[in-house]
């Protein structure tokens, strides 16, 4: 009897690692801490719609208010289907009265690849904010730097202001500021 119980405890045990170590696509993956974007060729646009809600545009970067130049490098993703567009301010104009100048537009899939990265690992932390502006941490403060990160969803900006120091930052927050810095790095390298 001893054995018949323990084969059904074994057998129940490996049924269920099986169905936990199945590759899952992006359409499944899905945590406590983050939603993710389906970017999956063959899904329908509803089931886009329905995963996070309507992102039209992100701006993303990082800042230093004490440097000599360069101090400011955003980039932009527009997101509107095949009529998608990613470009760059290299002109500081974060600290500019006349704000932001995406004036270098960029072409090559690297770029987009980036942008649909960035989004698909927006935290729910982001996502399900409600506040138009929020600060993670004390960002550029004693000359420190900052992360910049604003997203438009569902036709309004919300923007936040992320500790360059990731050390300050905890759970999903720090995460998503040490992709985003990495991020950052990779697109100045080209």
């Amino acid at each position: 009897m001893k054995k018949v119980f323990y084969r059904g405890v074994t057998l129940l045990f490996l049924i269920v690692l099986n169905q936990n170590c199945q590759p899952k696509t992006t359409k499944e993956v899905s945590d406590q801490n983050t939603t993710y974007l389906n970017l999956d060729k063959d899904s329908t646009t509803a089931e886009k719609k329905n995963q996070v809600p309507q992102l039209s545009q992100i701006i993303f970067g990082t800042y230093c208010s004490e440097c000599a130049r360069n101090c400011a490098t955003m980039f932009r993703y527009t997101i509107n289907g095949r009529q998608s567009t990613f470009s760059a301010d290299f002109t500081d104009g974060y600290f500019k009265k006349s704000g932001l100048t995406f004036n270098t537009t960029f072409h090559e899939a690297f770029y987009f690849d980036i942008a649909k990265e960035i989004v698909a690992n927006i935290p729910d932390t982001l996502l399900n904010n409600h506040f138009s502006t929020q600060r993670f941490g004390c960002p550029d403060c004693t000359d420190g730097c900052g992360i910049y990160f604003e997203m438009t969803k569902d036709n309004k900006k919300q923007r936040f202001y992320i500790d360059y120091q990731t050390s300050a930052l905890e759970g999903d927050m720090k995460i998503f500021a040490d992709f985003l810095k990495t991020k950052v790095r990779q697109l100045k390298k080209m």
